[in-house]
């Protein structure tokens, strides 16, 4: 057994590069140290053998499952199931986590089910965000007098939560970076631009968060060009209404 789990921890290395600052823009960083499908872990090699080499599923099977449930878990006198939660993919824990709290709601889906969602409830969480994985662990407590739900289940879980803090998501073509720093490009009163600095936050590629320097109710220069100038008088155009 401590082959397997040796073969595993060296070739399957969970750590969060962080990001890279350059500039005054961060970005995400991605290393190649852990398998991007969860079927490829079944390729790990275990060890060398009289010629053979013995592969990780010819001694398990890595699938999406789950721990089977051994303990009674009852909410206000019924049936319920206990599962832990980590947020992963495009979330961002360090955002959203200050805001998840026990009692707070959840809806649970279960795969072709999705139009029929359970309401839990958020038990406690870890109050801490794991170093290495940068994940908040919390405990949902869901219902379940009909017994639907199965251990082994996989299942989505919905937190209808904002982010801590308040941040401002503009088309990243908004962003003018130049020798005089980093700013937007905002149309204020009487139609003449500003030039307003702001402290970017997250990039997601076609846009990008702003962390200060905007309310929230300013009108934004989608794409600014070199030869906009500071207190020029222009004619805004509305966006175009979605799909159109």
């Amino acid at each position: 057994m401590w082959i397997v789990r040796l073969a595993i921890l060296s070739q399957n290395i969970v750590r969060s590069p962080g990001t890279a600052k350059m500039g005054s823009i961060e970005y995400d960083v991605a290393i190649n140290s852990s398998p991007e499908i969860l079927s490829q872990l079944n390729e790990i090699p275990i060890r060398y053998v009289n010629g053979a080499i013995v592969y990780l599923r010819d001694v398990a099977f890595v699938h999406d499952g789950y721990t089977p449930q051994t303990k009674l878990v009852r909410r206000d006198g019924r049936h319920s199931a206990l599962l832990p939660v980590l947020t992963s993919g495009s979330a961002s824990t360090l955002s959203w986590a200050p805001n998840v709290k026990a009692g707070m709601p959840v809806r649970v889906s279960v795969r072709g089910r999705l139009l029929q969602p359970v309401t839990g409830a958020v038990t406690s969480t870890a109050n801490a965000i794991d170093p290495g994985t940068r994940t908040l662990l919390a405990e949902v407590d869901i219902p379940n007098a009909s017994h639907d739900l199965l251990p082994g289940m996989f299942v989505y879980v919905g937190f209808k939560i904002g982010t801590s803090g308040t941040r401002w998501r503009v088309p990243a073509t908004a962003v003018v970076i130049d020798a005089d720093g980093t700013r937007v490009v905002t149309v204020g009163a009487r139609n003449a631009l500003h030039f307003q600095p702001v402290v970017l936050g997250r990039d997601f590629g076609d846009s990008i968060d702003i962390q200060a320097g905007l309310h929230g109710g300013e009108t934004i220069v989608k794409q600014p060009t070199v030869s906009y100038q500071e207190g020029q008088v222009v004619r805004p155009i509305p966006p175009s209404p979605a799909g159109g």
